[in-house]
This record gives structure tokens, sequence and C-alpha cells, in this order.
């Protein structure tokens, strides 16, 4: 329909949507082919953000594959087109993921600096969920280096946010990260006990059978 009513713009946002179908089910050839099809789109008509949306999704499907070459020059080139534009949130969604290729390597100054340069525009747009995950990935380095109380305190405080949202999955997680810092066996059986609530509650029984797992009794 799009195509008929030579709506170019339109068409780049269905062959992105279709994209965006694709990735989180790993079809990432699949997903790569319609994110570069919405990009050509994008540029053809001047959209900025689509293109840097583009741009950034590839990256995405970098990140996945382990390709952390390709996916860091995937969210620099994205950077600098939100900038462009003035898209705070599109902004800190690349320098967060930026802090996620550097945790991963284990670079973990790099990551840090990262995350707390997206934390305040996470919060000046007001994404809970972008903040959140900044602070958790903070403590994720706290525990890292074995900081176990600046690590739960991160932890508690990305949990409050993901429960305003509220998201259940990643109230799970983070309760499953302060279960492993629990100080004694009630604030352990505690977290599990919570995590097991809000994975359920999404029905997913999967990651609940791995607290058995994690957490013998």
């Amino acid at each position: 329909m799009a195509q008929r009513a030579g709506d170019r713009r339109r068409e780049a946002l269905c062959a992105q949507s279709l994209g965006d179908i694709a990735l989180p089910r790993s079809r990432h050839d699949e997903a790569t082919a319609r994110y570069q099809e919405a990009l050509a789109r994008y540029r053809h008509v001047g959209d900025v953000v689509g293109e840097a949306t583009c741009i950034r999704s590839l990256g995405h499907v970098a990140l996945e594959r382990s390709h952390h070459d390709e996916a860091t020059a995937r969210y620099q080139e994205a950077l600098p087109l939100y900038r462009q534009v003035g898209s705070l949130r599109g902004e800190a969604g690349c320098i967060k993921s930026l802090g996620d290729i550097a945790l991963e390597r284990s670079h973990h100054d790099e990551a840090r600096a990262r995350y707390q340069e997206a934390l305040p525009l996470y919060r000046q747009v007001g994404s809970l969920r972008g903040e959140a995950d900044c602070i958790e990935s903070l403590g994720d380095i706290a525990q890292a280096h074995s900081e176990t109380s600046a690590a739960r305190a991160r932890y508690e405080e990305a949990l409050a946010l993901y429960e305003r949202i509220p998201a259940p999955y990643s109230i799970g997680w983070t309760h499953h990260r302060l279960a492993v810092l629990a100080p004694d066996s009630a604030a352990r059986r505690r977290h599990i006990e919570a995590a097991c609530s809000a994975w359920r509650s999404i029905d997913r029984n999967d990651l609940v059978a791995h607290l058995d797992q994690d957490f013998p009794s």
C-alpha cells in the first residue's frame, strides 16, 4: 500500500519494523537486509532520525553476533546523526551500547565512563528503563571488582526504577543479582522468591527453572 501511494517514508518504516521483528528472533540475516532496505529509503527522503535508528539497529545485530568492532563502528556512525537532530534518547542509546561493548570486553573504566555519560541523558528525557539499565550495569562493574556494597546499592537503585515501569523480566534478573550478593540465607531466599514471582507473571518458567540450578537448596 505504501509503495502504491509512493510513500517512501512509510515504506522505510515498514521495512524497519520487519527488521525489528526479525532481530529478537535471532534472524540476523533477515534483520540486516530489512534495516539496510529501510536505511536506503530514509536517506532518500532525508529522514535523519530514521537513518540513525537503522544504523543503530545494524549495530544491535552486530553486537548480538559478537562482532564488536562492527557494532562499535555502527554506534559511532549513528551517534552524530542523533546529535544533529537533538535526539537525546537516541544519543543516550548509542552511548550506552558502546558501554555494553566495553563491559563485554571487560574494559571497565571505559564502560563506566559510557554509562555515566548516558545516565543524565536518560534522566533528562525521563527514560526510566534507560536510567535503570545504566545503573544496573554500573552495579555489574562494581561486582566485577568485588565492591559488594556498591554493587548491592546500584542493584537496589535499579530495582526501584524497574518496579516503577514495571518491567518483570528485568525485575527478576535484578533480584537474581541481589540473591548472589545477599548477606544471609533469609535475604537470599527473599530475592529468589521475588525473582520467581516476577518471571512467573510473564510466563517465563524457563527462567524460574534456572533458579534451582543457580541456587540449589
